[in-house]
């Protein structure tokens, strides 16, 4: 016996929120060490931001056309790291997380370096530079 509403039978559109994209990219963002949100502070804590009031994270710009994402993104590195391999190292993370939870293909996540943080001994305050 047939079911009359299957689930290969259900038929509907569903669409994802750029401000969840944009969600998921900062919580993807914030487990790749030595970045920050080109704005200061942690991913994690533009995160809570956008969950207490603000619409998306500062310095992600999420593009959806049909089923393909655009990531446009500003971070600051730590001083001493490798920027391209570091680079290289969100691109893949965000590509993956995001492919992953939405299954939208990401089509490009285009990086802004600008600037360099400077971090100091563990237990002494961070400057940023």
């Amino acid at each position: 016996m047939e079911m009359e509403n299957s689930p290969k039978e259900l038929k509907g559109v569903v669409k994802i929120n750029d401000d969840v994209i944009a969600t998921i990219v900062a919580m993807a963002l914030a487990e790749v060490k030595g970045i920050r949100p080109a704005t200061g502070g942690s991913f994690m804590e533009e995160l809570a931001e956008k969950l207490g009031k603000k619409p998306t994270p500062k310095g992600v710009k999420i593009e959806v056309d049909e089923d393909e994402v655009s990531v446009d993104l500003s971070i600051t590195v730590e001083y001493g790291m490798k920027i391209p391999n570091l680079v290289w190292e969100v691109q893949e993370k965000i590509k993956e997380t995001v492919e992953e939870m939405t299954g939208y293909k990401v089509k490009e996540v285009n990086v802004t370096v600008q600037g360099v943080h400077f971090a100091r001994r563990v237990g002494e305050r961070e400057e940023e530079g």
